[in-house]
């Protein structure tokens, strides 16, 4: 949030109409911001990786965003008010980034099974077992694209045949989980980027 808003509304018209009609819809500022460093961060990434100057998206029947022209392409993105995570693979992918805040008791009961209460109210740091937890469960959803359901208490042992990686940043206070169906080979090591770069090499 540190970065200019004219800078980020700098990158405003590299998004498609649907998303700027999207981003115009949201009443706040943030929203607004994200929105677009959001878009910014996938197309900057593409473009990197892969050379892609347009990025199209479409719309699964369960609103999972894909790439129109690059379908063997997969990608998931995620956001909080400390920042964005994208990951990008060869596969379905699902990430979600969280910051610590304070639990809610209501949001255990609902989203959390028995174990998985008795392990985060007997953490030495409840809140940042929550989100850890939380994380990987969001992550896990996005990766299927059914995003937030009723079996959210069962959902991680339900899905036994995929690999969810968490990275824990103590410096900027969340939490990031990636889900695919493929092990990490050689671990995961997310690389990092603030507003400021994104918005200069845009």
């Amino acid at each position: 949030m540190s970065v200019s808003y004219p800078d980020v509304l700098a990158l405003y018209p590299l998004m498609p109409e649907e998303r700027q009609i999207r981003c115009d819809g949201y009443r706040y500022e943030t929203d607004r911001r994200l929105s677009i460093l959001s878009y910014s961060l996938l197309l900057y990434c593409l473009r990197s990786e892969y050379g892609a100057v347009k990025v199209r998206l479409g719309y699964s029947t369960d609103g999972k965003p894909y790439l129109i022209d690059m379908p063997q392409i997969h990608f998931n993105l995620s956001h909080c008010n400390q920042g964005i995570a994208l990951a990008i693979s060869s596969e379905p992918v699902g990430v979600d980034i969280e910051s610590f805040d304070r639990y809610d008791d209501k949001l255990i009961d609902f989203a959390m099974s028995a174990d998985e209460s008795a392990m985060i109210r007997g953490s030495q740091n409840p809140d940042q077992a929550f989100i850890q937890l939380w994380t990987k469960k969001e992550a896990c959803v996005k990766y299927t694209g059914k995003g937030i359901t009723d079996d959210l208490k069962d959902v991680l042992e339900m899905q036994k045949e995929i690999h969810i990686h968490t990275i824990v940043n103590h410096s900027i206070g969340c939490a990031i989980s990636v889900c695919c169906k493929s092990e990490f080979a050689n671990g995961f090591t997310p690389q990092y980027m603030s507003a400021e770069t994104l918005c200069r090499n845009l």
